[in-house]
C-alpha cells in the first residue's frame, strides 16, 4: 500500500516468484510436527529435524540459486516481460523467503517440544521486520532490504537463543 497501482502490482509479481520458495516447502514444517515426540530422546528428535532442514536445503538452494543467478530470465518465464523491470529485486526476495522457511521450520520444531521461547522470538522478529518496512518504504528496494534484514535478525536471535538454551539449560 505503499506504492502506486503499477509498481505495487510489479512488486506483488516479483513477491509471487519468490514466495514459490515458500510454498513448495511449507508441507516440510507440517510433517515435521507430527514426527517430533516429547517421549522420544532429543538424539532422535534431533535427527528429525537435520532431516527436514536437508530436505528444506534440497529444494529451496536449487530454486534460490537459480533466482539469484538468473533472475530476469525466471521472472520473465513465470510473469512475463512487463515484470523483468523488478528482476534485480528477486535474489534478496528470495533469499528472505528462503530465511522465514527456516525460521518456520525451527519454530516448529521447538513449539512442538514446548519451548514456547521461540515464539516471542518470532514475534519480535516480526515487528521489527514490519518497524524496519514501516521506516524504509521509499522504494520496493527498501522494503526488499527491510525484509531481509528481519529475517535474517530474527534467524541471527533464534541461534543465539539456541547457544544460549545449550549452554544454561533449557529454559
Amino acid at each position: 500500500h505503499y506504492f502506486d497501482a503499477t509498481t505495487a502490482g510489479l512488486y506483488a509479481g516479483i513477491a509471487a516468484v519468490a514466495r514459490i520458495l515458500f510454498f513448495l516447502t511449507a508441507s516440510i514444517a507440517q510433517v515435521l510436527l507430527s514426527k517430533i515426540r516429547l517421549k522420544d530422546n532429543s538424539a532422535q528428535n534431533q535427527k528429525v529435524l537435520n532431516k527436514s532442514l536437508l530436505l528444506l536445503s534440497a529444494i529451496s538452494l536449487p530454486l534460490l540459486a537459480a533466482t539469484i543467478f538468473f533472475p530476469a530470465q525466471v521472472v520473465r518465464l513465470l510473469m512475463g516481460h512487463a515484470y523483468t523491470g523488478m528482476a534485480g529485486l528477486l535474489p534478496r526476495l528470495s533469499l528472505s523467503v528462503f530465511i522465514v522457511a527456516v525460521i518456520i521450520l525451527l519454530a516448529t520444531y521447538y513449539l512442538a517440544l514446548r519451548r514456547f521461547g521461540i515464539a516471542l522470538l518470532a514475534a519480535v522478529g516480526a515487528a521489527f521486520t514490519y518497524l524496519f518496512i514501516f521506516l524504509h518504504h521509499g522504494s520496493p528496494a527498501e522494503v526488499v532490504v527491510s525484509l531481509l534484514l528481519g529475517s535474517a535478525a530474527t534467524l541471527f536471535s533464534v541461534g543465539v537463543w539456541k547457544i544460549t538454551e545449550r549452554r544454561y539449560g533449557e529454559r
